[in-house]
């Protein structure tokens, strides 16, 4: 069942020091997550902060729908200096199951309406078959937007990881990431 569920979770060893590498990041949700998104689709709110801890959650359907990592959860390990990652996207999920039933309308209106009819040229209306329409809108409505959940898991890691070795390159270098040029 983990498969189909749109969550994931994981690791990362920073090569710098795990408390600067938190607290940097915990900058990085206040000020701006992603830095290549619009300050509206990567607005960000910390909802738990330790020292050895970071929660926060997307705040608005932008960035919940844009980014797709709605609930992240961080954690350091003490003995292996490894964070812990645990990342929900439910807002993205539910975006793509109305973004599928909507196409699965789209597609019953059409199959449906009496214009169709003309569309494919028949000269006299005829029914459309169940058996071969159920299908079809059981796919759009319910099939693709797991695959695209599924899909998403992937690339929302790619991004997070993305942004954990920025950070880490960064704190690396001696900059801080709140003076970007």
């Amino acid at each position: 069942m983990k498969l189909l569920s749109p969550y994931f979770s994981g690791s990362y060893e920073p090569r710098s020091c795990t408390n600067d590498f938190l607290e940097t990041l915990t900058q990085r949700v206040e000020s701006k997550f992603f830095t290549m998104a619009l300050d509206a689709q990567s607005q960000y709110k910390i909802t738990e902060s330790s020292a050895d801890s970071l929660k926060f959650h997307s705040t608005n359907i932008l960035t919940g729908i844009n980014i797709g990592l709605n609930d992240i959860s961080i954690k350091v390990d003490p003995e292996s200096k490894y964070l812990n990652y645990e990342i929900s996207y439910w807002t993205w999920t539910k975006y793509s199951f109305m973004l599928g039933i909507f196409i699965a309308l789209i597609i019953s209106i059409v199959i449906f309406s009496p214009l169709s009819y003309m569309y494919f040229m028949t000269s006299e209306p005829q029914e459309v078959p169940l058996l071969y329409v159920i299908p079809i809108l059981a796919f759009w409505g319910l099939v693709w937007p797991y695959i695209l959940a599924h899909m998403h898991k992937k690339t929302a890691e790619k991004g997070l990881r993305f942004i954990f070795l920025e950070i880490d390159q960064k704190l690396i270098a001696g900059q801080s990431t709140d003076h970007q040029e």
